[in-house]
């Protein structure tokens, strides 16, 4: 886990093929989480999302080796 005392909280992508870790905050993301929170009455304490999978150049590279 990633320490985030004093952090402005934020999510991750993750790419599986380098490694890469991206980070951001998107405050759509946030507000969705917080009303489905509310819908089902339950007391948040923490959450974290992770996105899996290739980053951009992974992909790039995924792709010019199909077309080889």
């Amino acid at each position: 886990l990633e320490p985030v005392f004093g952090h402005e909280h934020h999510d991750h992508l993750v790419c599986l093929k380098c490694k890469k870790i991206v980070e951001f905050r998107d405050d759509e993301i946030e507000k969705r989480q917080q009303e489905v929170v509310e819908k089902y009455g339950f007391s948040m304490e923490d959450h974290r999302l992770v996105i899996s999978g290739l980053c951009r150049d992974c992909n790039t590279n995924r792709n010019d080796d199909r077309m080889a």
